[in-house]
């Protein structure tokens, strides 16, 4: 192997360095799950999340059946992850 070709199998794994360093990335769709508190300030034992596009709350068992705004990319999905 000449040293040229050496040269363009290093040139090969910085591209594919690059690529994958590029890669998009999924976006995540919900916060992380927040404690629900009841109206004396004590924790129910419940968990809630956001939708971080259309900022509707709902318990962290519901997100599969989530009614998002019109307006979110998520609205008439269910807000399944895709």
């Amino acid at each position: 192997m000449s040293s040229n070709d050496s040269r363009r199998e290093n040139a090969n794994d910085a591209d594919s360095r690059t690529t994958l360093e590029n890669a998009p990335v999924a976006e995540p769709i919900w916060s992380e799950p927040k404690a629900e508190i009841d109206q004396y300030g004590r924790p129910t034992g419940n968990h809630w999340v956001r939708c971080l596009h259309c900022k509707i709350a709902v318990g962290t068992g519901d997100k599969d059946t989530a009614s998002h705004k019109q307006t979110c990319p998520l609205a008439g999905t269910g807000g399944i992850d895709e």
